[in-house]
């Protein structure tokens, strides 16, 4: 790592702080959608969407066991990872 690039990354973590302190609902609103998106990203590169897909068509779109047993699967759901 060269040394603007340390002090790039420190001006960066500053002003995420700063930006966290003076608007921390629009900051977090951000930060949350990036780091979902990002966790989808992933769920679909290491096939946890396709693992989904079959265990929605093997299984159906709903809760089978535990406390929510029958809720229904909503279609934005299926972008998560569902499986074990």
């Amino acid at each position: 790592m060269t040394g603007s690039e340390s002090v790039s990354a420190g001006v960066r973590r500053a002003l995420r702080a700063a930006l966290a302190r003076l608007a921390p609902g629009p900051f977090l609103a951000v930060t949350s959608a990036r780091h979902r998106a990002h966790a989808q990203r992933l769920f679909e590169r290491w096939g946890c969407l396709d693992l989904n897909r079959t265990l929605i068509e093997h299984f159906g779109p709903r809760v089978l066991t535990g406390p929510f047993a029958g809720l229904a699967l909503s279609p934005l759901t299926r972008r998560d990872h569902l499986g074990p």
